[in-house]
């Protein structure tokens, strides 16, 4: 009797937690919680441990959806691409300029070793020959906001160090 009743009653709940999967799941979560408030030292701990032990199954998930992701964006660039050289010849011809220039540029046996550094002589004595009271400075900046240059001779100016902090990360004329 008292097995039929637990059946019946295991039942029941199975059958109302079925129904009721969303105050199932949100009390498990507020229970989580409460737990997580009380233990933190213990919480941290689960997690960091967690985390060591998923480690490179996480990484070659990361890779693998990275690679799947970054197909999909590559494709759906070159689409958009395809189109917008169909419908703007401007916008065809700078690529076509585009993809010259970096033709070109590869090829340069110079760019495989770095610009920079087959220059690095040159840059090293513009510094070593810096009049005293000004600072060598980037004509194009490394890193502006509008535009990028490189570490080379030819991009280098010297400045008094009142203009250098006026100009900036700005290209002046």
């Amino acid at each position: 009797m008292d097995d039929e009743k637990t059946l019946a009653r295991a039942a029941y709940m199975r059958a109302w937690r079925e129904k009721n999967r969303e105050k199932v799941r949100d009390a498990g979560r507020i229970r989580q919680r409460i737990w997580r408030a009380k233990n933190l030292d213990k919480a941290a701990r689960y997690h960091r441990e967690s985390y060591a032990r998923h480690k490179e199954k996480r990484q070659a998930w990361e890779r693998e959806w990275r690679i799947k992701r970054g197909d999909e964006l590559r494709r759906q660039a070159w689409e958009r691409n395809k189109k917008r050289k169909a419908n703007d010849p401007a916008y065809a011809t700078r690529c076509r300029q585009h993809a010259r220039y970096h033709r070109v540029l590869y090829r340069c046996p110079h760019f495989r070793q770095g610009i920079a550094a087959h220059f690095a002589d040159a840059t090293r004595s513009i510094y070593d020959n810096c009049p005293p009271g000004l600072q060598v400075d980037h004509i194009h900046p490394i890193k502006g906001k509008n535009a990028c240059g490189l570490h080379v001779p030819w991009n280098l100016q010297y400045l008094t160090s009142s203009a250098n902090k006026r100009k900036g990360k700005r290209i002046e004329e």
